[in-house]
């Protein structure tokens, strides 16, 4: 026997149920018009919505989208070969998944990129380059790159042991590249000539 979902009044869900006759998974509709998604009986906050490329196209499990939710995070996956490559988790209330962003590539830098075309990989990256060190390249070739500063008011002392680079107005319109110690004091770097 089926159900047209279109005949399911509002606030009703649709249930899946394990070997035991227990709540495996479900959807839900709200009076906003959501649908949300519900994991096990055991725990219906946590739901789990998986988008999967076909075998047709490629092996079982190779190419997932993962969007799962708990009672303290929710988080957006997409796991290549079982192994999770790029992972957006939000958490709340302390839960353990915290909050983080993780974007892995093929090397074990895991570079963040970005791009002025969603169709490029990235043209500039931030990424890992030793215990404590981070490097900026040229992505995906792991080129050079560089930053770029924009004049500002020099801005206050770091705490202890830290300092801070920045750019600035010299007083006379040429930009100078600076660098603000915990103590307050200033070294210039360079002055445009």
């Amino acid at each position: 026997m089926s159900t047209k979902i279109s005949e399911l009044p509002v606030a009703q869900e649709i249930v899946w149920l394990d070997g035991d006759d227990a709540q495996a998974a479900g959807l839900h509709c709200d009076a906003s018009g959501f649908i949300k998604v519900l994991g096990p009986a055991s725990n219906p906050a946590l739901g789990k919505l998986r988008f999967e490329l076909s075998a047709a196209i490629a092996a079982a499990g190779s190419f997932q989208f993962d969007i799962a939710s708990a009672d303290d995070y929710i988080g957006l996956c997409i796991n290549i070969n079982g192994a999770q490559v790029v992972g957006f988790v939000a958490g709340r209330n302390g839960g353990v998944s915290g909050h983080s962003i993780l974007v892995n590539t093929n090397s074990a830098d895991g570079c963040i990129g970005w791009s002025s075309s969603a169709a490029s990989m990235g043209d500039v990256a931030i990424g890992r380059a030793d215990t404590a060190l981070l490097k900026l390249v040229n992505a995906p070739a792991s080129e050079g790159a560089g930053i770029e500063f924009k004049e500002m008011t020099a801005p206050s002392a770091g705490g202890s042991n830290t300092a801070r680079l920045f750019c600035r107005d010299n007083g006379s319109g040429k930009s100078q590249l600076c660098v603000i110690f915990a103590t307050g004091a200033i070294q210039v770097v360079a002055t445009e000539p």
